[in-house]
């Protein structure tokens, strides 16, 4: 139950959550919630009448954690309404007429026990959504998502020097963007980043570290 005094609004969003043990480390994970949001200030400016953007969010989640290993799965949807919409050509005809969806796969697998003095570990994600919000004259992929993220890091304990050795892999697929080439609205596709960093953590004593780092090795 929320009251927002700055738009003048009572809302009640129910929200739930439920877990079910597999008899071994393994746990199901089940989350419903509908969520708002007030419209940025710069949007009030224009028009103080405007609802609360909102959101609705269903993700289902398969967890293990068994001998200091993790393994997660979760996938999940959400659904999108009263975002704030406005034609390009006339901003201040504002409203709440936008919506959108997300929905996607997030795997995530942590080790660090199967190679001593080495915790490691691994995620991915992939992301589908598209909003039709702001001035996009339809519905589109904004152009902060990405549908493909990965990450690898890994971590190496040495005692003899009493440091840490660290290297992180991440890569991400193209954003979109628009061109104005072409017909297709956020038609453009950026190129992939990549990057490989490398550090070093030296610890003399416990209470003194010394690290020092560098990224894109690779350039």
């Amino acid at each position: 139950l929320e009251y927002n005094n700055l738009i003048h609004k009572l809302s009640v969003d129910p929200r739930i959550s439920l877990a079910l043990k597999t008899g071994g480390p393994g746990q199901f994970s089940l989350a419903y919630g509908r969520f708002r949001q007030s419209p940025k200030n710069e949007f009030l400016r224009i028009d103080k009448a405007l609802g609360a953007e909102k959101a609705e969010h269903l993700i289902l989640n398969f967890q293990v954690v068994e001998n200091n290993r993790t393994f997660r799965i979760e996938t999940y949807y959400k659904h999108y309404n009263d975002l704030i919409k406005y034609p390009k050509e006339y901003p201040q005809q504002i409203s709440n007429a936008g919506k959108g969806y997300a929905k996607g796969l997030e795997v995530f697998w942590r080790d660090n026990r199967s190679i001593k003095n080495v915790d490691y570990w691994i995620s991915y994600s992939y992301l589908d959504t598209e909003r039709d919000y702001l001035d996009f004259p339809q519905a589109a992929v904004p152009s902060f998502a990405s549908a493909h993220n990965f990450s690898l890091v890994y971590k190496h304990y040495v005692p003899a020097i009493k440091s840490q050795l660290g290297l992180t892999y991440s890569y991400t697929s193209g954003r979109p963007y628009n061109d104005p080439n072409t017909e297709l609205f956020n038609g453009g596709k950026t190129p992939y980043y990549a990057d490989l960093s490398a550090n070093v953590a030296y610890l003399p004593k416990p209470y003194i570290i010394f690290y020092v780092s560098c990224t894109n090795l690779l350039g």
